[in-house]
C-alpha cells in the first residue's frame, strides 16, 4: 500500500495532489490543513478512471483522507480534533491499524503541554490495540516534534527509535510497567546528504535553531517493519515538473514538504482471528 501525506497550508493544490498520487501510485493519500468544500479534488482524482473514496470523520478536523479503497475496510476507532484511529480490515490483506495525526505546535505551548497531548493520543491508539487485538500499527502525519523531540521517544509518548535492532527486542521495562516499542525511519531522512534536511524550514528567532525539522514522519511497530519498504520513504522536492522549493531551497508552495512511503499490507493472510492472533503473539 502506498501512502502520501502533506500538510498543504489550507491550500487546495487540486492539480498538484492529483499530479502526486498518479505520479506515485497513492492508494492513502492523507492530508492536513486541507479544505475542499466543493470536493473538488475528489472528483480530480476520480477523472482518471480510477476509485477514490474521501473518508468521513466523526471528531477530527485536522486530518482529510482520501482512500483507493472502499471506506468500508476503515473503520473510525478513537477520534479528537488532532487525529484520526482507524483500523483497516479487507480481505487480501494483513489487516492493520492507522493512526494519522496534526499535533499541536510547538509554537503554542511548552514542551511538557506537547508530551501531555502525545500521551493522551498514545492512550487512545494502545487503546485500539487492545480492543482490536492487532499490533500491527502504523502512526504517520504532522507530529509537529522532531523525531528526538521527548514526546516522539519518551515510553509513555511515542516511544519510537531509530533502531530496528532496538525497537524489535520486546517491551522494555521501567518502574515494573512494560513499553511497547515504535520504530521510526524517519531518521533516516534527516540532514542534507540525500535531499532537504527536513521537510519543514523555520528560521532561527533564538540561538539554538536546527533551521530543519523533521516534523512529518512516520513510525511503526517492529512486526510491520519486514513490510516496510525502506527506499520508498522520500521526502517530495517537486511533482512531475512542478518544484515545492524556492529558489533559496525552502519550501514554497505549503511551509511543510509531503512525504511517501509504502507497506506491503497486501499479504496472503488467513482469517481476521488468525492475523490477530498472529499480531499479538509478535
Amino acid at each position: 500500500m502506498k501512502f502520501a501525506f502533506w500538510n498543504v497550508k489550507g491550500k487546495l493544490l487540486v492539480p498538484l495532489l492529483r499530479e502526486l498520487v498518479e505520479r506515485h501510485g497513492i492508494e492513502l493519500l492523507v492530508l492536513a490543513e486541507f479544505l475542499d468544500p466543493e470536493n473538488q479534488l475528489l472528483h480530480a482524482l476520480n477523472s482518471s478512471g480510477r476509485s477514490f473514496f474521501k473518508l468521513l470523520n466523526i471528531g477530527c478536523d485536522r486530518i482529510t483522507i482520501y482512500s483507493n479503497f472502499e471506506p468500508g475496510h476503515f473503520s473510525p476507532r478513537r477520534e479528537a480534533g488532532t487525529y484520526t484511529i482507524r483500523e483497516f480490515a479487507k480481505p487480501g490483506y494483513l489487516s492493520a491499524i492507522f493512526g494519522f495525526v496534526h499535533l499541536p505546535s510547538k509554537a503554542h505551548m511548552k514542551d511538557d503541554e506537547q508530551l501531555q497531548e502525545v500521551m493522551y493520543f498514545m492512550q487512545d491508539v494502545r487503546a485500539v490495540e487492545a480492543e482490536c487485538q492487532n499490533t500491527n500499527t502504523v502512526l504517520a502525519g504532522d507530529f509537529n516534534m522532531n523525531p528526538f523531540d521527548p514526546g516522539m521517544i519518551a515510553a509513555a509518548g511515542v516511544h519510537s527509535v531509530s533502531c530496528l535492532a532496538t525497537a524489535s527486542r520486546g517491551p522494555r521495562t521501567i518502574r515494573e510497567r512494560k513499553h511497547d516499542f515504535f520504530y521510526n525511519p524517519t531518521w533516516n531522512l534527516l540532514g542534507d546528504w540525500d535531499g532537504p534536511a527536513g521537510t519543514f524550514f523555520y528560521p532561527p528567532p533564538s540561538y539554538d535553531s536546527l533551521y530543519w525539522h523533521m516534523l512529518d514522519q512516520v513510525v511503526l511497530r517492529p512486526s510491520l517493519a519486514k513490510l516496510f519498504d525502506p527506499k520508498s520513504l522520500r521526502i517530495l522536492t517537486s511533482i512531475g515538473s512542478d518544484s515545492l522549493m524556492s529558489n533559496l531551497g525552502r519550501p514554497s508552495v505549503s511551509d511543510h514538504l509531503p512525504i511517501i512511503f509504502s507497506i506491503a499490507l497486501e499479504a496472503p493472510v488467513a482469517s481476521k482471528e488468525v492475523r490477530r492472533e498472529e499480531s499479538m503473539a509478535q
